[in-house]
């Protein structure tokens, strides 16, 4: 079974992720951008649970640490 490839939006925007441009858009990072980034997925998720995070950000950093952890495991399976 095929599953569809999903390419990430094309943006005219600053690829800095630096504290004073994020904090100028209330816009959640996307499960893309954590899956580039899985140590920012892990310190959101922290930041949600002891409740400092919260809304989609929450949600798009799980779902990418899913996603990045099925990968590892997935390539150790099939040892590539």
């Amino acid at each position: 079974m095929l599953r569809p490839v999903i390419a990430p939006p094309s943006t005219t925007a600053p690829a800095s992720d630096s504290p004073s441009v994020m904090s100028g858009s209330n816009e959640a990072r996307g499960v893309q951008y954590f899956v580039a980034s899985p140590d920012k997925a892990y310190q959101v998720i922290e930041n949600c649970r002891n409740g400092s995070v919260r809304g989609d950000e929450c949600a798009n950093a799980e779902e990418a640490i899913i996603k990045v952890e099925a990968a590892e495991r997935r390539k150790r399976f099939l040892g590539n």
